[in-house]
């Protein structure tokens, strides 16, 4: 007996490990049974949220235009300012010496225009009788030549003598001499001496306009030395004491306005049509759980991010008593989509960013390439890829592949 079952046990070992490797088999032939939808268009609702830190609506950088030391500081950090409202006081005494010389120099480069003025002026009479001079000398000229002219005229036909012709041309010679003297040497140094002159005064008053500027950038740097906030707002740091050197482009102040909060994020582009500048949109801010505030889509982005198909959105609301920039906040809103072609949730597959549906098709599942848009959990719309009253598979989409024999 004992030797009949030693060699029993091992038939019934070999029995049942070749009927489990049938049973295998066959389970591994079995046909799936799936679950199927058709496509259609329908609407879909869903929420659109946001969380994100809340912003001011501008931060403004107050810094100095010039090197200073800071002789007062009015700007205390969380202190309400007003535009305009004095943050800082500069050392001014460098300044005002500079001012004083620049001045002076103004003065005395005036001074020089007033007197190269009246040394064109006297140039200009000088000319002017020279000129005068020479119209004369030429009048005479003329007539002296005239007389010489009778003089030869009448010794020609023996009516007069040659003592008398001489005289006339003696008193010719004296009268062309005066005249090529004033006409020539004497017209030029006189010209050349207004013109001169004229320089003169074109020269001071170049140097009256380069004093002008120097004392109007050294005023302009004088305003510059107080320091003003460019926004209504709220002080939020301050980087300068009394004493210390403000150096030109160094931030000295920050100013916030919180008037209006932000709240910024990005959106995917399937969900733009959905949304638009001036819709109104819920947010709740996680230290005020029991109060809810109302914003506003203030801008949408024109172009994506870098990374592609997200699309900068910003939602503003009042700065109310209690909201601060830098409170955590929550913003949402449900749209309803316009009627779109839709299936299932489950139907859809993802495979190495790609989204698939199994169309049921004789019996088969085909695999088919879709872009897929909002979802609300049990529906998606499907963007590309199928058209409406197509059959797809719902259940075991995980385990199916391309055209794999399936039944319902």
């Amino acid at each position: 007996m004992l030797k009949y079952m030693k060699k029993t046990i091992p038939l019934i070992i070999i029995l049942v490990f070749v009927a489990a490797i049938f049973g295998s088999c066959a389970a591994m032939s079995t046909t799936p049974v799936v679950k199927t939808a058709l496509t259609q268009k329908k609407s879909i609702k869903t929420d659109f949220n946001i969380s994100g830190i809340l912003l001011p609506k501008n931060t403004v950088s107050v810094s100095s235009k010039l090197s200073a030391t800071a002789l007062t500081v009015n700007a205390e950090i969380g202190s309400a300012v007003k535009k305009g409202d004095t943050l800082i006081f500069l050392d001014t005494k460098q300044m005002t010496a500079q001012l004083a010389l620049a001045e002076a120099s103004l003065k005395q480069a005036q001074a020089a225009v007033n007197s190269a003025k009246s040394s064109s002026r006297s140039a200009s009479s000088a000319v002017k009788v020279v000129q005068g001079n020479t119209n004369t000398a030429k009048i005479n000229l003329d007539a002296t030549q005239a007389a010489y002219d009778s003089v030869k005229a009448l010794y020609d036909v023996g009516l007069t003598s040659a003592a008398d012709l001489d005289a006339a041309k003696v008193k010719l010679n004296a009268a062309k001499s005066q005249y090529d003297t004033l006409n020539g040497p004497q017209t030029r140094q006189a010209k050349y001496s207004s013109s001169a002159a004229s320089d003169n005064v074109n020269t001071a008053e170049a140097a009256v306009a380069v004093a002008e500027a120097n004392v109007n950038l050294l005023l302009l740097q004088m305003e510059n030395t107080v320091i003003t906030s460019p926004v209504d707002g709220i002080v939020a740091t301050r980087n300068i004491n009394e004493g210390e050197l403000a150096s030109i482009g160094v931030p000295l102040a920050t100013v916030i306005e919180a008037d209006t909060l932000k709240l910024k994020g990005t959106v995917s582009q399937i969900m733009l049509p959905m949304l638009s500048e001036g819709q109104e949109i819920n947010i709740t801010v996680d230290i005020y759980p029991e109060k809810a505030f109302t914003g506003k889509i203030s801008m949408i982005a024109p172009i994506a991010v870098t990374t592609g198909e997200y699309f900068p959105i910003e939602i503003s609301l009042p700065g109310e008593a209690g909201l601060k920039p830098g409170l955590s906040a929550h913003a949402s809103v449900s749209i309803q989509s316009v009627e779109h072609l839709c299936v299932p949730a489950s139907a859809v597959v993802s495979d190495k960013g790609q989204s698939f549906v199994f169309i049921y098709a004789d019996g088969a599942a085909k695999k088919q390439a879709v872009t897929t848009g909002i979802l609300d959990g049990a529906f998606i719309q499907i963007l590309n890829g199928l058209a409406e009253g197509q059959e797809v598979i719902t259940s075991h989409t995980d385990i199916l592949a391309d055209m794999m024999k399936v039944s319902k």
